[in-house]
């Protein structure tokens, strides 16, 4: 009953999930540090773009509107968003081509483990420190 109350009352505001207390410096890397790796790859994606010879504040714009169209599609999709990656590259095409550098010796999902375990442990390390 109080679950399903505090469900009423949060639901409003987005995605409500119910988390073991064993996982919550996990879940708070991912879903509360979460959002300014993303910004970070925003901006580096944008970067990348500049780098290619996009002005600075075109690249921005057009890195901005492609996470967001592509968060959007993620969400709504029934595929996986590997699944939707692959569906969207054509065999020896471009954006095959980028997937591999991103594919190759799991080199983005390394980088996201250790992301995400860094910002894990630093939770633990300030919850344990409060406790005192």
């Amino acid at each position: 009953e109080a679950r399903a109350a505090a469900d009423a009352l949060m639901g409003p505001l987005g995605l409500v999930e119910w988390v073991e207390a064993a996982r919550f410096d996990a879940v708070t890397a991912l879903a509360g540090c979460g959002p300014a790796f993303v910004y970070r790859f925003i901006d580096a994606l944008a970067a990348a773009g500049e780098a290619l010879g996009i002005p600075g504040d075109q690249a921005l714009r057009l890195a901005l509107a492609t996470v967001e169209g592509g968060a959007l599609l993620a969400a709504a999709a029934r595929d996986t968003p590997a699944a939707l990656a692959d569906k969207v590259a054509s065999p020896g095409g471009s954006t095959r081509a980028g997937l591999n550098v991103l594919d190759a010796d799991d080199a983005l999902g390394r980088l996201l483990i250790e992301t995400l375990a860094a910002s894990a442990r630093r939770n633990a390390e300030m919850a344990a420190a409060a406790r005192g």
